[in-house]
């Protein structure tokens, strides 16, 4: 904290542009790739900057399409984040986030962190209502040498997950990311930029049953598709405590201009292995995931307008321990095989143009996603193309700066296929993916708008307060409120 406090005093420095000014840059420009590396910060176009703010958000579904996460949640958020150009040679950057929420109507993952430790979940049937309390923080510092950028950047989060009716799960959950980079300027007027980074990731996960009564579910480990470890099942305390562990590496290539007009471009390679372990077990390990994820983008920004084009895909794939008896006392691993995996793609283009006080932005992709299960033999496919369209207007003022948008987004399926045993699979997980299968062949149509007004207060300081909400044919509703202050 004394670090940030640093950071909000040397942002107070003065500069040449107004608050005001400086936060209608931020939103209308088309430059969005130049911070996404250490190094790469010192080529933000923008001056320095510090943002406080307390926002409440929420939403609500209908059909959801992933009820392990919910039908809804709702939360309070603070905020801080700054950029402060500490000379013209080096950068600090920082951020603070603190939540408090719940997420409503959690089935079948009594885990957090769900998309990252799929398919490896803990869960129960009963589900309900999930507790949260999340802290974040990042740091960053950026300088240059000659024709050399240098980057370090770091990022942790702390989440607390919890219910207070039985099942009652307890998770904390510890994310450690550090980052590395170092860029050259190269003829042109371009710069390449290396970075590294490690993730450290861990998760405990305590489900309990207060009841005198019993139990009034099971606990199960899932291994995806509906199926689950059928020899852990159950209430015993032995069972009912998991935990994750993880360690990550990522790299990542990118040409970036000097200036903000030009052609960006971007490598990333992301990699996470997480295993997951029976503590009361003598720590066996009986579950582990794997993912890999790679992305390219390029794009060209030319003045008042960019064009760019994007493909990522990710890959997991699942190993399942075999563990013996236990005579000896202990749990041994007597071998594994890999039993789960699951691609997800997605390539598009995106586009956008600035002219009179209006932005226009544009996008569309095809995506898609396949899961399978070995044995019992198991399958989830699914593919489809999204689009989206908006449209922002913007007004300013000496004092006022205020913006309106408003935006329309469409999903199609092509189709979806699901291929489940029922004979080894309990009915109310076939329901579950039924529903799911019913969703995932539905099309989607939804609009979003929103508010944002800002006043100046002094030439340093502006409050501001903005509003958006989105809802679609599905009957899901989005809605956030912010209020805050933006500081030179």
């Amino acid at each position: 904290m004394t670090l940030l406090l640093s950071i909000l005093l040397l942002s107070s420095a003065p500069d040449s542009l107004g608050v005001v000014e400086r936060s209608e840059m931020r939103q209308t420009s088309l430059v969005q790739m130049a911070d996404k590396t250490p190094s790469a910060a010192l080529l933000s176009h923008f001056d320095s900057f510090t943002s406080a703010e307390a926002s409440a958000d929420g939403h609500s579904e209908r059909k959801p399409l992933l009820r392990e996460e919910g039908d809804g949640h709702i939360e309070g958020r603070l905020d801080i984040a700054t950029l402060v150009r500490t000379d013209s040679l080096s950068t600090v950057s920082g951020n603070v986030k603190y939540s408090n929420g719940i997420r409503r109507g959690v089935l079948w993952n009594s885990s957090s962190d769900y998309r990252l430790i799929y398919p490896y979940a803990v869960a129960d049937s009963v589900g309900g209502d999930l507790r949260n309390e999340l802290y974040s923080f990042t740091g960053g510092y950026a300088f240059r040498r000659g024709l050399w950028y240098f980057g370090l950047s770091g990022s942790y989060r702390a989440l607390h997950e919890w219910r207070e009716t039985d099942p009652r799960p307890r998770n904390i959950v510890s994310d450690l990311t550090a980052s590395a980079s170092a860029g050259k300027r190269v003829g042109g007027g371009y710069i390449i930029d290396f970075s590294a980074s490690y993730r450290r990731y861990s998760q405990s996960n305590d489900v309990e049953f207060y009841n005198p009564r019993g139990a009034n579910s099971s606990v199960f480990h899932l291994t995806g598709l509906g199926s689950h470890y059928a020899r852990f099942a159950g209430t015993n305390s032995s069972t009912t405590y998991t935990r994750y562990a993880g360690n990550g590496a990522g790299f990542a290539v990118n040409l970036l201009p000097v200036s903000p007009k030009g052609w960006y471009a971007s490598l990333v390679y992301d990699m996470l292995d997480i295993i997951h372990y029976l503590p009361s077990q003598n720590e066996s390990p009986y579950q582990e995931s794997v993912s890999r994820k790679v992305s390219l983008k390029g794009e060209r920004i030319a003045g008042s307008w960019k064009a760019g084009a994007y493909a990522k895909a990710g890959f997991r794939s699942g190993l399942e321990y075999v563990l013996d008896n236990g005579s000896a006392g202990l749990l041994q691993t007597l071998m594994r095989f890999a039993m789960f995996s699951a691609v997800d793609y997605e390539a598009g283009l995106d586009a956008a143009l600035l002219a009179g006080g209006w932005r226009f932005d544009a996008n569309a992709a095809f995506k898609g996603f396949q899961a399978q299960h070995n044995y019992p033999g198991r399958l989830l496919q699914t593919s489809g193309i999204k689009a989206s369209a908006g449209a922002t207007r913007t007004f300013r003022s000496r004092l006022w700066f205020i913006s309106a948008q408003l935006g329309a987004k469409a999903y199609v399926p092509f189709g979806a296929e699901m291929i489940l045993p029922e004979q080894y699979t309990m009915p109310a997980l076939m329901d579950h993916y039924e529903t799911r299968l019913q969703r995932l062949q539905t099309m989607v149509f939804g609009a979003d708008a929103g508010l944002h007004a800002e006043r100046q207060v002094t030439r340093g300081m502006s409050a501001f307060v903005s509003a958006g909400i989105y809802y679609d044919s599905i009957q899901s509703a989005i809605y956030r409120i912010t209020i805050g202050l933006n500081f030179l």
